[in-house]
C-alpha cells in the first residue's frame, strides 16, 4: 500500500505533534471528523515505530479494522478477543488492538514497556475511563509517549482529559475545514412536527435520560413523521438516522418500510455482526437508502455519500453532536482531489452531486434544557445569551439554513449586543472620565470574548510556552478554554500570513484602529514597524498609517508610502 499524500493541514499536525512529543508525555490531536485523524496518525506511527515497538488501542471493533488499513505498510499485528492472527498477542513492532483485549486477566502489567516509543489512543474522549486509565498508568511509570487522538474533547460527564493529556498538540475544527474546502457546508433544518417537551425530560450524566426520550419518540405518530422526513430527503442521497435507543431504531425503519418496502433497516449493537457488516456495506453502496441506527455509526463509519442525517437522539452534548453530524461532512471521492485552493475546493464541492450536508434536528425553542443544533457550534456553551439568541434565530426560520447564514448572524447578534453595551455606557459625562490604555490584552487585541466558567482549568506549561513564542504576556490567560482559543486564532493568523500579535499590539499601541491592524499582513505590519523605528518609536517616519480599510488598500497600492 502506498503512502497517502498528506494535505497540508495534515503535514502541519504531524509535525506539531511530533514536537509536543519531545516536550511532554502525552498530547492530544484534535480534528473535525472526515479530515483524516487516522491518516496523521499512521504517518506518527511510522516515526515511531523507527524508535520502539507502538501500539494503537481503540474501544471498537471497526475503529481497530480503520486503524489496521492505514497502517498496512507496516504489518501491524491484531490483538482483539474476537480475531487473533499469528502476528497478534503484541510481539509485532506496531500492533493494533482493542482496549478490552489489551486490559484482559491484567495482560496491560505483563507488556515490555521499556520495548515501546509510542501508543495511541484513537477516539481520545474515551481515555479518562478505567480500562486506558491502567494504560496510562503503567505508560508514565515507564515514561511512553501517549498520543490521543479525537474529534469531540468535550466530555458530558464533565470527565477533564487534562488528567490524562499534557497539551493540545494541533486543532482544526469543523466550521475552518468548511471554510477552507476540505469538508461540506451543512445546513440545518428542524423537524417541527414532533412535540418533545425537552425541559420535563431528566437529566442523566450531563444529557437526556435516553429511556424517556426514546417513550416520546417511539410514539406512532412522531415514527410517522421521522419516516416521512427520511423518505423525502432520500433521494438526494444516503440518509443516516440516529435514534434514541435499539427499540426506537428498529421501529423507525419498519414505519419507513411500511412506507417503502426495503428502503430502510435498523442496525445496533445487538445485530449480529455478519448482518451488521451487510447492512453497513448495503448503505454504502446504495442499495439500502436509509440506515436506522443506534450507537453503531457515532464513530469509526466511513460512508461520504451520506447526503442527509436525523438527528433522532437530541443531545445536551455538542461532542455527541458532532460526532453524529461528522459522519456527514466528507466530500464525494475525487471532488477536491489535487486542488490546492481552498477557493476551488469550495466550488468544487458546491457543482458536485453533494453540494452540501442537510441535517435534521428536532425542534426545542423555548426550552431552558434544548438541544444542540448548529447553532452551538460558534460558541460552543449553551448557557451564553447570545447562543439562546441565535439558537432562537436559526429555529425561527422556516427553511434550511446554511452554516455561513449562521456565522453572519451570530456576528449580528454579537454586534448588537456590543452597541447595547455602548449605549448603555453614553449616560457618563466623558469631560469627567480620565483614563489611561495600555493594549496589553490579547483578548481586546483579536477581538475574543474570554470565557466564563464555574471551574476553570489553568493553561498547560504547553500551552503556556506557545503562547509566549507569540508574545502573549504571561498571566494574561486564565483558563485552558481560553488559551485553546488564543493558540487557535494566533496560528490561523500565522498560516494566513497575516501581522503577528506582537505587530498587532504595537500598532494598535500608536492608535491605528485595532480592525485596521487586524486585516494587516506581516508584510504591512513590517513597513509601518521599519517607519516607526526611523521615528524612534514616536512617529511613523516617512509614512502615513492607514486608519481606515479604505485607506489600507489605498495605501497598500500606493507601495505602501503616503
Amino acid at each position: 500500500m502506498e503512502p497517502v499524500r498528506l494535505r497540508p493541514y495534515q503535514e502541519e499536525a504531524v509535525r506539531r505533534v511530533w514536537e509536543s512529543l519531545e516536550n511532554f508525555n502525552a498530547v492530544l490531536l484534535v480534528m473535525a471528523t472526515g479530515l483524516g485523524k487516522s491518516v496523521i496518525f499512521a504517518e506518527v506511527a511510522r516515526r515511531a515505530a523507527r524508535l520502539g515497538k507502538v501500539l494503537v488501542l481503540a474501544h471498537r471493533q471497526e475503529l481497530v479494522y480503520q486503524a489496521m488499513q492505514h497502517l498496512n505498510d507496516l504489518q501491524p499485528g491484531l490483538e482483539m478477543r474476537e480475531s487473533r492472527d499469528a502476528t497478534g498477542d503484541l510481539r509485532t513492532s506496531v500492533t493494533v488492538g482493542s482496549i478490552q483485549s489489551v486490559v484482559s486477566r491484567g495482560r496491560h502489567t505483563k507488556l515490555d514497556y521499556g520495548a515501546y516509543s509510542l501508543v495511541i489512543i484513537d477516539e481520545a474522549h474515551h481515555a479518562p475511563t478505567a480500562s486506558y486509565a491502567k494504560i496510562v498508568l503503567r505508560c508514565r511509570e515507564y515514561g511512553v509517549k501517549i498520543l490521543g487522538v479525537t474529534a469531540t474533547p468535550h466530555r458530558s460527564d464533565k470527565k477533564a482529559l487534562g488528567a490524562v493529556f499534557d497539551a493540545v498538540a494541533y486543532e482544526y475544527n469543523i466550521v475552518d475545514a468548511v471554510k477552507d474546502g476540505w469538508l461540506v457546508p451543512i445546513m440545518q433544518a428542524f423537524i417541527t412536527d414532533i412535540d418533545v417537551q425537552f425541559d420535563n425530560i431528566k437529566i442523566k450524566r450531563g444529557d437526556y435520560d435516553e429511556q424517556m426520550l426514546s417513550d416520546v419518540l417511539s410514539e406512532e405518530a412522531n415514527l410517522h413523521v421521522m419516516a416521512r422526513v427520511a423518505l423525502d430527503a432520500a433521494p438526494r442521497g444516503p440518509v443516516l438516522a440516529f435514534c434514541s435507543n435499539i427499540r426506537h431504531a428498529r421501529l423507525l425503519a419498519d414505519v419507513v418500510n411500511r412506507y417503502a418496502p426495503g428502503k430502510a433497516v435498523s442496525v445496533d449493537q445487538e445485530t449480529p455482526l455478519r448482518d451488521r457488516h451487510l447492512f453497513v456495506e448495503g448503505f454504502r453502496d446504495g442499495a439500502i437508502p436509509i440506515l436506522c441506527n443506534c450507537m453503531i455509526a457515532t464513530e469509526g463509519f466511513d460512508c461520504p455519500p451520506i447526503a442527509s442525517i436525523i438527528i433522532g437522539r437530541p443531545t445536551r452534548s455538542l461532542g455527541f453532536w458532532l460526532q453524529m453530524v461528522g459522519r456527514g461532512t466528507r466530500t464525494l471521492p475525487g471532488t477536491i482531489y489535487n486542488l490546492d485552493d481552498a477557493e476551488a475546493r469550495r466550488k468544487a464541492i458546491a457543482s458536485s452531486k453533494k453540494p452540501h450536508l442537510v441535517v435534521y434536528d428536532l425542534y426545542g425553542a423555548h426550552c431552558k434544557r434544548a438541544p444542540v443544533n448548529m447553532s452551538d457550534i460558534f460558541t460552543g456553551d449553551l448557557t451564553l445569551p447570545d447562543t439562546a439568541k441565535l439558537k432562537t434565530w436559526v429555529e425561527s426560520q422556516q427553511r434550511p439554513v446554511s452554516m455561513d447564514e449562521i456565522i453572519e448572524q451570530a456576528e449580528r447578534i454579537r454586534t448588537e449586543s456590543m452597541m447595547r453595551l455602548t449605549l448603555g455606557r453614553q449616560n457618563i459625562r466623558a469631560a469627567k472620565v480620565h483614563y489611561k490604555t495600555k493594549y496589553a490584552d490579547p483578548f481586546t487585541i483579536l477581538d475574543i470574548l474570554p470565557s466564563v466558567s464555574a471551574s476553570p482549568e489553568k493553561p498547560t506549561p504547553w500551552q503556556m510556552s506557545v503562547l509566549e513564542r507569540f508574545g502573549v504576556e504571561d498571566g494574561k490567560v486564565k483558563t485552558r478554554e481560553d488559551a485553546d482559543r488564543l493558540i487557535s486564532e494566533l496560528t490561523d493568523r500565522e498560516r494566513k500570513g497575516l501581522c503577528t500579535y506582537k505587530q498587532m499590539r504595537l500598532l494598535i499601541r500608536h492608535k491605528i484602529p485595532r480592525e485596521v491592524v487586524a486585516q494587516m499582513t506581516k508584510h504591512d505590519a513590517s513597513r509601518l514597524t521599519r517607519a516607526l523605528s526611523r521615528g524612534n518609536w514616536v512617529y511613523f517616519a516617512g509614512e502615513k498609517p492607514p486608519r481606515s480599510l479604505k485607506a489600507l488598500e489605498q495605501w497598500r497600492q500606493s507601495g505602501g508610502q503616503q
